[in-house]
């Protein structure tokens, strides 16, 4: 039988040199490798020891991520997502070395639903700044882990917080049925061989009933809740008669 690889040993350093050096040339001053802010991604605000990347990407769109991945993957070497390193899990930590995208480049709010309670966001994008953007339409994103951190690092890492014993969790994965717990229900996501691809869709507020909202519980499975309603219950979708 073939030995399996050791998938844990630091790749080889002509491999990470070549890796950098192209990474330089193609995004200029976004691709960093200053020992200061290589430090600074090395580490989230947890107990774990800190180990800083070889190089700091700043991506601005799904595509650059998507071509960095890539040329990480052909060079076998790590790639480790970075938000605003608020995190206590130490999953920043590059151990083995590699290449870190930062995505606080990538924080736009894209579109705001607010008939069908949800939004589309970047990883970069803060809860405060997506609260700050949700202001006046009588919706907020209930989700306070207690830092200002981005939503991709709160999907990335479960975030909860005191806010969950009323408005729920947040989860990176929708279920298959209907949960106010669910605070994230689709998503994008960067693959080796591929540009992107898009692991759900956005599940759009159910139309078939437009009875005002009242205590009576919500019948519809297809709907996903996100954003909660600024008055205290989350929007019923669809009203049982």
């Amino acid at each position: 039988m073939n030995a399996p690889a050791d998938v844990r040993a630091r790749p080889a350093q002509e491999a990470v040199a070549t890796l950098v050096a192209q990474l330089v040339a193609d995004y200029g001053e976004r691709a960093v490798t200053n020992a200061v802010v290589r430090d600074h991604h090395g580490h989230g605000e947890g107990l774990a020891d800190p180990a800083p990347p070889d190089v700091v990407v700043y991506p601005k769109s799904t595509a650059e991520v998507a071509s960095i991945v890539s040329l990480c993957h052909a060079a076998r070497v790590p790639v480790i997502a970075f938000g605003v390193g608020t995190s206590l899990e130490g999953h920043v930590a590059a151990l083995y070395g590699g290449v870190c995208l930062d995505f606080s480049t990538m924080n736009r709010v894209v579109e705001v639903n607010a008939d069908d309670l949800d939004c589309r966001v970047e990883a970069g994008v803060t809860r405060e700044q997506l609260n700050a953007e949700l202001k006046g339409t009588g919706l907020f994103f209930p989700i306070d882990p207690g830092a200002n951190a981005t939503i991709g690092g709160m999907a990335a890492t479960r975030a909860s917080g005191t806010n969950a014993v009323r408005w729920g969790w947040r989860s990176s994965r929708a279920p298959a049925r209907s949960s106010s717990r669910t605070s994230s229900s689709a998503s994008t996501t960067s693959r080796p061989r591929s540009t992107s691809t898009a692991c759900s869709t956005r599940a759009r507020r159910c139309r078939r009933s437009r009875v005002a909202r009242s205590s009576a519980r919500c019948t519809c499975t297809a709907v996903r809740s996100r954003i909660r309603t600024s008055r205290g219950s989350s929007r019923c979708r669809q009203q049982t008669p």
